[in-house]
């Protein structure tokens, strides 16, 4: 017989279905490679050492497709948190936590992405005047010099035009529905977690 290890240690005699598993070890799978920062290969060892689930890098990486777990803050969801905490700053409130899909994200990460995104911005600014051609503008290439836009975005970028016409579909969810952004209250109460919408 085993003998009982310590708590969130499983012994090798109580395993159940590998599913089971998985579902079981979920969270501290997902703290450990999100929060903790761990790379696969020493996640997966930290897994078999602490609590005695041996599995392979890519079946880790084929759970977190399944649960759409992913250390990275996509671009889009970047600008959107910038934007909101633009607005809070212009309102005069601090924002102090900032979470999207429930994992809080360090704020040097939104802001070189929104530093970067200035850069890219005033440099096309720079090269495609406010003409409206954009398909003969040329970049010269420099070490700080990134283009990433395509021709029909930037003719329509540059055409003055700011705001789309609203989706004909205005019961679909948010797609940013997984951002969190805790701002304290002006009455000097704790802060708490506002969903953005």
């Amino acid at each position: 017989m085993d003998p009982p290890g310590p708590p969130g240690h499983s012994s090798g005699s109580s395993r159940g279905p590998i599913q089971d598993r998985w579902q079981l070890l979920k969270d501290v799978i997902e703290h450990q490679y999100i929060n903790e920062k761990r790379k696969l290969l020493d996640l997966a060892e930290y897994m078999k050492v602490n609590h005695n689930f041996d599995a392979g890098v890519h079946q880790y990486k084929y759970q977190f497709r399944k649960w759409n777990l992913r250390k990275n803050v996509p671009s889009d969801a970047k600008t959107h948190i910038g934007r909101c905490l633009q607005t809070r700053a212009e309102a005069g409130r601090a924002s102090t936590i900032i979470q999207y899909k429930g994992h809080n994200v360090d704020p040097r990460k939104i802001r070189r992405h929104l530093k970067d995104k200035q850069r890219q911005d005033s440099i096309l600014k720079v090269y495609a005047p406010n003409t409206g051609v954009v398909a003969n503008a040329r970049l010269a290439c420099g070490k700080n010099i990134f283009a990433t836009w395509s021709m029909p975005y930037g003719a329509f970028r540059s055409s003055g035009s700011e705001h789309l016409s609203s989706s004909p579909y205005a019961s679909a969810p948010s797609p940013y529905g997984d951002i969190t952004i805790a701002t304290p209250p002006s009455d000097g109460a704790p802060p708490g977690p506002r969903m953005l919408k």
